[in-house]
This record gives C-alpha cells, structure tokens and sequence, in this order.
C-alpha cells in the first residue's frame, strides 16, 4: 500500500484496521528511516567540513548566530508549518475546498510574520554579534543575510503541507535533495565567505525543502474530493494551534541562546565551539525518533479524529520502539565519546568529549519522551507543550547561571541533562494525566533504560584496553534483553521492518 493511499484511508469515516495503521507507520518509517539517515549523515557532514574549515572561534561565532536565527525564524513561522500538518492530516484531509483555505491562511499568516521580524531582526543580530565581540565582517554581512533569509519562510509550509497529506515518500526524498545540495553550497560558500557562507549554506538547507515540495502539494491538493466540512477551518483555528506552539518552541530557543551566550561570555567562543560540536554529534541520536515521527504525526492526528483510543494505545508502544533501538545507540556514544570526536571533528576539538557523553543522555531522553509531545501537537493540546517546555527552559536557565562558571562548556551540558530529565518526568505525568495515556508497561523498559545508560556512563570513564570489548558486550546485551521486553504484536511490527528492508534491498 502507498503511504498516500493509507493516510487517506485512515481519513474516512470506516476506522482504520489495526494492520493498516500499522503498515502505514512501518512502511512509513523504513522510509523515513533511510531519508533521516541520509539527510542526519549529509547534515552531521556539513557540520563536519565547516568547522574544520571555519576553526573553532569561528565555528562558535556560526553557533551563536544560528542561536539568534532559530528564534528569529520561529517566530516567523509561527507554528504554521505543523499546524498545516496537522490539519490537512485530520480535519481537512477529505475536502480540496478546506485543504487549500488551510494552506492559503498559513501562507498568508507566515507571510505576514516573516515580514515584521525581518524588518526588525537585521540589526538586532548585528547588536547580539557587537555585544559578544564578534569580527566587524560578521556584524554587516548578518545585518542584511538575516532578514533576507527570513523573507524565504513561508516556503516551510509546504514540507508541512505533504507530511499532512501523507506523501511520505516523496517528502522524503525532496530531503535527500535539499540536505545534499546544502552540503555542497557549505563547502564552497564556507571556503570563500566564512562564517557568512556557512550561515548562507544553513538557510538554504532549512528552506530548499519547501520549495521543492511546493508543486508536489499543488498536485496533490488537485486529487482530493471536492467535499465540504461540517465546520470550517478558519485562520483562528490555525492561530490558536500555532501561538502556543510558537510560544512553546521560543522558551527553548531562548534558552539555548541563553546557555550559547553565557558560554561566550565566561569562556569564549573556542568553549562555544567545543560545545557546539558535542551538541552537534549527540544530535545524530534524534535520527532515530525522527524516523518514526514523521508518519507518526500524521496518524496520530487521523486517529485524534476518528479513533481517539487506538492513537493513546500507539504512543507507548512507539515509546518502547524508540527506546529499545535509541540506548544502544546512545550508549556508543558516550562510551566512545573521545574517539567520536577526534574522528569526526579533529584534536582541535578534544574538550568536546565529556559535554558530549552527558549531552547523548539528554537526547536519549528527549527522543523516549518526545512521544508524548507527538501526542499533543496531533490532538491539537498545545498549552500543554507551553508548560513542559517553559519547565524545561527554567531548569536549564537556573542550572546554567549556577554550573556554566565553573564548568563551561561540561556545566552547559548538565544544565541541558538537569532540564530533560524533569521534563521526562513532566512528559509521562502530563500523558497520564491528560491525555489518558496507560504508562503501566513502560515501567520494564524505563528501568531498563536507566540501568544500560548508567553502565555507559561508567564505561566511557575507563580507558584500558578492556574497554572495548565490555562496551560491545554491553551493547549486545541491551540489545538482545530489550527484545524480551516487547509485546507479541511490536515483535511482529519488528519482523515487519525487518521484512521491508530486505524488499527494498532487492528491489531494482
């Protein structure tokens, strides 16, 4: 079955069969899966070749700046992109008429915010530069890079757009693209423009995905029936889902800029730079989660809407999914920490080891609990995902003043690990609570996560020749235990994962 053809069937007002929910995901996340390893290897290259290009005080001066873009840019978005997502998933998914009223409000809302940060973001960027000491060349070039870059937001829409409407696959492949062309512009612009061309390289590969799914959607939008809704989607609706989100992703933003400028101000943009590298390899964990959101949101919103019982069902079980494969990964990670770093990045950046074992821990929780966010942004809760991420933005902040002095770019990193491990508990406390989510089977598979990251932990701090062969036991346990843990019908989903691999290996 296409996956377009399972999002829309899961869209009428028949229940999905179980089996075809979970072919949709499985099917969908072996694609995911492939295009997020693609696009996480050619992303985790480009950061890669730029800071051996850049060095490592300008490859802090490029982290301090993406800081300021990613609020900037979010507020500029304000929400729109999953908003559309959500909706043309769920409430809009069988009326061409309400499908494109969606698109043209998020467009015209998007539009219009990009348009008032850009004409304010210029030399607000240029003042965040001055007041760290940035080089002048950095301070004019981002006065005029940045809100011109802004001006191309709206075009995130459209990667919404045909995750909403289930064209996985094809969405997929239009990230492939992106991410591989901005590898190449990276290389060049970062060679010959610095810091300027790296930051240029970014953009691009944040927004090429837009564009390239723009027609795409219009073809697909073209296909669905002209029907209408018993109730209208109005740009309030849109709104009122995207201003809690905004709000909710700004809290974070603010608060990495936050830890980003204490960083600088207390041990330079080098610490900055070693920092960003370790945040920047931990991040290859969340190709994992990424796999399984991306046909995960879809359904979840889809069944929001007709089968809400079954989409609370899901959200465990993905959790223990995304757990059992994510705790090996991470535990490489941390245990090889150093030889992670001097591999990928070079000596230059050694200090990055140790904010790197804590920082893999950190999206190691963030990718379990993580889930239950998926739950919220699909049934619409987003206040809710306001308070866990304003508690998690406050535990970093706080942590950050009291252990970033004394511990630089290591204290960083336990502020960001103090924060989502309150947030993990806030997660399944909120799902229990108020989404009715039935946590009681996550209790073997949560103990078994602590238990395997703690030996990591301990492992990464030896250095004999033993430490080799007691990592790999040890991984080749947590994976072997982890599949005594799973339910009959999740070791079925696996063999199915494993049965559609093998058929597109052997595909021509």
């Amino acid at each position: 079955m296409d996956t377009s053809q399972a999002i829309a069937s899961s869209a009428q007002t028949t229940l999905p069969r179980q089996q075809s929910v979970r072919h949709f995901l499985v099917s969908g996340a072996v694609t995911s899966f492939l295009a997020v390893v693609v696009v996480s290897g050619l992303g985790f290259l480009e950061s890669i070749l730029v800071a051996r290009i850049l060095g490592e005080a300008n490859f802090g001066v490029l982290a301090l700046l993406l800081s300021f873009w990613n609020v900037a840019s979010g507020i500029a978005a304000f929400g729109m992109p999953l908003a559309v997502a959500k909706y043309l998933s769920g409430e809009a998914a069988t009326s061409r008429q309400a499908t494109r009223q969606v698109l043209r409000s998020a467009l015209l809302t998007t539009f219009i915010m990009s348009l008032g940060v850009a004409l304010s973001s210029g030399l607000l960027a240029a003042s965040v530069l001055a007041s760290a000491s940035a080089p002048v060349q950095s301070l004019v070039l981002f006065s005029f890079a940045v809100p011109l870059a802004l001006l191309l937001t709206p075009a995130l829409i459209f990667a919404g757009a045909l995750q909403g409407l289930g064209d996985i696959s094809r969405l997929n492949i239009r990230l492939a693209v992106a991410a591989l062309f901005a590898v190449a512009a990276a290389v060049g612009l970062s060679m010959f423009f610095s810091v300027g061309g790296a930051f240029g390289a970014f953009v691009i590969g944040t927004t090429l995905p837009g564009l390239l799914c723009a027609r795409r959607v219009l073809v697909r939008v073209r296909q669905l029936p002209e029907a209408r809704l018993n109730r209208c989607i109005t740009p309030a609706n849109l709104v009122n889902f995207g201003l809690p989100y905004l709000l909710a992703q700004l809290v974070v933003l603010l608060a990495l800029y936050a830890v980003n400028a204490t960083i600088v101000s207390t041990g330079g943009f080098a610490a900055l730079g070693s920092y960003a590298v370790a945040f920047a390899l931990a991040n290859v964990i969340t190709f994992i989660p990424s796999a399984l959101s991306i046909p995960l949101i879809p359904t979840l919103s889809s069944m929001s809407v007709h089968d809400p019982e079954r989409g609370r069902e899901l959200i465990p079980r993905a959790m223990r999914m995304v757990a059992a494969v994510t705790i090996p990964v991470t535990g490489l990670l941390i245990a090889f920490s150093d030889m992670a770093v001097s591999f990928t990045y070079g000596s230059e950046y050694a200090n990055a080891s140790g904010p790197l074992a804590l920082l893999s821990v950190s999206i190691a929780l963030l990718s379990i609990s993580g889930i239950v966010g998926r739950q919220l942004a699909s049934t619409g809760q987003m206040w809710l995902s306001l308070g866990i991420n304003a508690t998690w933005s406050a535990t970093v902040v706080v942590c950050a003043i009291l252990l970033i002095p004394a511990g630089g770019a290591l204290g960083a990193s336990g502020a960001i690990l103090s924060g989502y491990f309150v947030t993990t508990v806030l997660s399944f406390f909120v799902g229990a609570r108020f989404l009715k989510i039935d946590f009681a089977r996550m209790g073997p598979f949560a103990l078994w996560s602590a238990v395997y990251l703690a030996a990591f932990l301990l492992l990464s701090l030896s250095a004999g020749v033993l430490r080799m062969p007691l990592v790999l036991a040890t991984t080749a346990s947590a994976v072997v235990s982890s599949l005594y843990l799973f339910e009959p019908t999740e070791r079925l989903a696996i063999r199915e994962l494993f049965a559609l691999s093998t058929l597109r290996r052997r595909a021509p």
